[in-house]
């Protein structure tokens, strides 16, 4: 009898130290991925905001730097300028809204999962674009390869600082 209940006691107290290590472990997890994800939201935002400098550069710029990838001269017409403006001030637009996510991982985890699921879904269609684009070899293969890597990185996160919240009781 005494055996018993000192091994159901035992049994008590180890597992309700397991459950505490667990929790603590927990949410050392879910503090960490909230820094992480919160820095790599920064930075990926910091260096798509420079993208600002793309669109208001002048064209004979991007010439010279079209010539140097390697790809000849820039073709002329508005709309080779218009696009290259347009799709740089899209990548700082987006870079300025990821780092307005990065200030508040709770109030905007709908829009940094959305953001996410973009950088997905650029992957995919970048990869598939790039099969017949003509551009570098290595511009096709590093593109969509780090949409993909980032995108499923800041989802894992985002997911990760969501399930933590959960098992809080909804803190963040």
């Amino acid at each position: 009898m005494f055996l018993r209940f000192w091994t159901k006691a035992c049994y008590t107290v180890l597992h309700d130290q397991e459950v505490a290590v667990s929790s603590a472990v927990q949410q050392h997890d879910g503090r960490l991925a909230r820094v992480v994800l919160k820095w790599l939201l920064r930075y990926i935002g910091f260096v798509s905001a420079t993208a600002i400098i793309a669109a208001i550069m002048p064209l004979g710029w991007m010439d010279v730097i079209h010539q140097r990838l390697g790809m000849g001269h820039l073709p002329d017409g508005p709309v080779v300028g218009y696009l290259a403006r347009s799709t740089s001030g899209a990548y700082a637009i987006f870079g300025i809204f990821l780092w307005l996510f990065a200030s508040d991982l709770r109030k905007y985890r709908v829009a940094i999962f959305f953001a996410a699921g973009a950088m997905l879904a650029a992957g995919v269609a970048l990869g598939t674009f790039h099969l017949y684009s003509g551009m570098p070899t290595c511009w096709r293969i590093m593109e969509p390869t780090m949409c993909l890597l980032i995108g499923t990185i800041v989802m894992a996160l985002n997911l990760r600082c969501g399930s933590q919240r959960s098992s809080e009781g909804g803190k963040l």
